[in-house]
């Protein structure tokens, strides 16, 4: 992983940061686990979600930056070139999710294993479109590029495990599918970055995959 200059980590400060970032989307995703119930996507929900991220991150980020990180510390840059290295990998793990989907679902029994998954979506165009845009770079700076950026000196393997670890933990609450889904994205976002170092194309490809799946529940 190319590293543009060492920033100083402690276990402290990552676990400070992981937990508010992360913390109450785990502590609720493994609830809704353990008490599952029928899950609705509304607008109101999305919007309460991206408030979280939007005061989450800007918390975060107000400790990192005193902190001495900066965004090019991320790898995040807006280049064209990078948009179409998002488009590529949205296609890629988007041909491995249905093969493993219908995989998964010609094995197991189909109520079990679409436990966990919305049935009914009541989401706006605008708010799903506003709702995808933020996530993917939330989830995509957090989970990716301060998660492999902070563990990198532990070595590859370590550092996309506990990456992909932290991502299906905090979507426990689909149920078997996050398995087939969560994963395999998990594993191909982490490696991508660590083989690359760019941020972008991940954010892209996280944006597009929302909005699919969002239309596929379908618009009010």
């Amino acid at each position: 992983m190319n590293q543009s200059r060492e920033l100083s980590t402690t276990i402290s400060e990552f676990s400070l940061i992981i937990g508010i970032c992360l913390g109450p989307l785990i502590a609720n995703s493994l609830l809704m686990m353990v008490y599952p119930k029928i899950y609705v996507i509304t607008s109101e929900k999305l919007i309460n979600l991206l408030f979280f991220e939007l005061c989450s991150i800007s918390v975060a980020g107000f400790i990192l930056h005193q902190k001495g990180w900066t965004l090019d510390d991320f790898g995040f840059e807006i280049k064209l070139s990078q948009c179409g290295a998002g488009l590529l990998l949205f296609a890629i793990y988007y041909l491995i999710f249905v093969a493993l989907n219908r995989a998964a679902a010609s094995g197991l029994d189909i109520e079990y294993y679409l436990t966990g998954l919305p049935s009914i979506a009541e989401v706006s165009l605008s708010v799903g479109i506003l709702f995808s845009a933020v996530n993917g770079f939330f989830e995509e700076i957090v989970v990716v590029g301060y998660v492999l950026k902070c563990m990198h000196y532990h070595g590859r393997a370590f550092a996309i495990t506990l990456s992909v670890l932290l991502r299906f933990l905090y979507h426990t609450y689909q149920g078997p599918i996050a398995v087939v889904s969560i994963l395999p994205l998990g594993f191909l976002f982490a490696y991508v970055y660590w083989r690359w170092g760019r941020l972008f194309p991940l954010v892209i490809a996280h944006f597009l995959l929302d909005v699919v799946a969002i239309c596929k529940l379908g618009f009010e």
